[in-house]
């Protein structure tokens, strides 16, 4: 049975009890500062807040522009 169990050591060793006898592998991760996650959250805001060109699909799909005689002409 492959399972991952993240949380902080303390909800962890709520589990323990399911664990006892078993072979473990724990991997610590990097503790991630909130002001690094600040800043990313910022520089995402920042990006979406930039000005975007409006996209407009002008198509001429009439029936004239589709079959016309200067298209077939190659």
């Amino acid at each position: 049975m492959d399972r991952v169990i993240e949380g902080t050591w303390e909800e962890i060793a709520s589990h323990a009890s399911e664990f006892r006898g078993r072979r473990l592998r724990i991997q610590v991760l990097p503790q991630e500062s909130q002001k690094s996650t600040d800043v990313r959250l910022d520089a995402l805001k920042a990006w979406l807040d930039l000005p975007r060109p409006d996209i407009t699909h002008v198509i001429d799909d009439s029936r004239a522009a589709i079959y016309s005689k200067d298209e077939d002409r190659g």
